[in-house]
């Protein structure tokens, strides 16, 4: 876990020994549809540590084409353009 923390949270980490991890599903808020130029919220669970660089996010994704050939971009990312963190009505990242 080194290193998926600030440094000052380390003692306090350390007595987390023997805590085990769970894969939560997550479902967008208001529809599970997203077109271009929309927001996606996520609530992420409020009791327990959330490790951000596990987070995964799967999706179905459908193109329109006026030819036979559709391609999603080699690099799925490119897709998200802005993540953002909010805790108590504070932005995070």
């Amino acid at each position: 876990m080194s290193g998926a923390y600030p440094s000052s949270l380390s003692y306090h980490v350390k007595r987390f020994n023997g805590v085990s991890g769970n894969a939560v599903k997550l479902v967008p808020l208001g529809s599970t549809t997203v077109n271009p130029d929309d927001t996606m919220v996520i609530n992420l669970p409020s009791s327990g540590i959330v490790d951000l660089n596990s987070v995964k996010i799967f999706a179905r994704a459908a193109t329109t084409t006026t030819s036979n050939v559709a391609t999603l971009p080699n690099h799925a990312e490119s897709l998200i353009e802005s993540v953002q963190i909010e805790m108590g009505k504070t932005i995070q990242v």
